[in-house]
């Protein structure tokens, strides 16, 4: 499992599964940013649910993760990526 989330806000994050060689497949996925210029390279599907590479995604994610605040944008911190092994259950306590 993955997890990317914004340094500042945890609670802005996206989790998926880790396919291996670059892919990972997840759902709710944003398509694309940064005006269509930044997109997720999907294999198969679409943001509902597909199979797409992890570098693109992370791509959409740093343009995704900025927030308006007082009408300009602000960065809300680097995106965080965390690779969760399902079989060990303390992974998910580890910050």
């Amino acid at each position: 499992m993955f997890n990317f989330h914004a340094r500042k806000s945890p609670s802005t994050c996206h989790w998926g599964i880790s396919l291996g060689d670059g892919y990972v497949a997840g759902s709710n996925t944003t398509a694309e940013e940064n005006n269509g210029q930044t997109r997720v390279t999907f294999r198969s599907g679409n943001s509902d649910y597909g199979i797409f590479s992890l570098i693109s995604s992370y791509e959409v994610c740093r343009y995704k993760y900025k927030m308006l605040v007082s009408g300009t944008m602000e960065d809300i911190g680097d995106v965080v990526i965390r690779q969760i092994d399902p079989m060990e259950v303390r992974t998910f306590f580890l910050v």
